[in-house]
């Protein structure tokens, strides 16, 4: 009876250990660590399907996600000291490549990029719906959804690639990025123009001093989308995209790139 009791405990045992093991990602490849979470964020670990609360100072991992829900935003610092930040509404994963490189894909959201000059392998790709950029010793911020990529370059230049329509298979041409250029990409120009007109009437609805509030935050991505019309882009295959020189003074009036400006100068002394 004793040795009955012996054999059922150790299983019990052994089955705790499987259970805690199973949910604790195992020879997890470090990527950074969250270095200023406001808000809700939260990570999602490569073996649960759970997301937990994200706290100061945690470690992220390769093939985890991040993610930020409504009025929240998270810095992570690489361990090459670069920097990516996230703003509310953003899920974003960490992919490793073949190659040893770097590799987030951005589902939906906005983000801030700022990585420093280095060796090819310090290079970074990040992926969203319809493209990849690749860059390196680049600042730029980016916002996509399922049928847009936007993109605006402050220092250095960035390599920009659609995927071809409905694959993952990446086009034979590119987009350069130079700063002080925008590029917005739309891979489903109907869908991209009604998301903005229900955008639009969403914020209406809201109260008033909500609805400012919005405005003032992103009046010039807000006027773009008011103003969007077909002709005033270029067809690039089943592409339609617009590349010109943005307004640059008016661009730092916006709250999120005035916190990214902020948190790069602190990052830098």
């Amino acid at each position: 009876m004793k040795s009955i009791h012996r054999i059922l405990a150790s299983a019990a045992i052994f089955l705790s250990a499987v259970l805690l093991f199973a949910d604790s990602p195992i020879d997890r490849q470090y990527f950074g660590s969250i270095t200023l979470p406001l808000g809700r964020v939260l990570v999602q670990h490569e073996v649960s399907d759970n997301w937990m609360n994200a706290g100061y100072k945690d470690s992220v991992h390769v093939r985890e996600k991040v993610k930020t829900l409504e009025r929240s935003r998270c810095e992570i610092t690489l361990k090459d000291q670069a920097v990516l930040r996230i703003g509310e509404k953003t899920v974003m994963e960490l992919v490793p490549t073949l190659e040893g490189r770097k590799r987030v894909t951005i589902s939906s959201g906005s983000a801030w990029v700022h990585w420093f000059q280095g060796d090819s392998k310090s290079a970074v790709a990040i992926r969203t719906p319809t493209s990849v950029c690749a860059i390196r010793g680049t600042i730029y911020r980016l916002s996509c959804d399922s049928v847009h990529s936007r993109y605006l370059v402050y220092e250095g230049s960035a390599l920009v690639t659609p995927f071809k329509p409905g694959t993952e298979e990446l086009e034979d041409s590119s987009f350069v990025v130079n700063a002080g250029e925008e590029l917005l990409l739309i891979g489903d120009f109907k869908k991209y123009k009604k998301a903005q007109e229900e955008a639009f009437r969403k914020f209406e609805e809201q109260e008033q001093d909500e609805f400012e509030r919005f405005k003032r935050k992103q009046e010039e991505e807000f006027q773009e989308f008011k103003r969007v019309d077909e002709k005033a882009f270029q067809q690039f295959k089943s592409f339609y995209f617009s590349s010109k020189q943005f307004d640059q003074e008016a661009d730092r009036k916006i709250d999120w790139v005035q916190w990214n400006i902020e948190r790069d100068k602190i990052m830098n002394k």
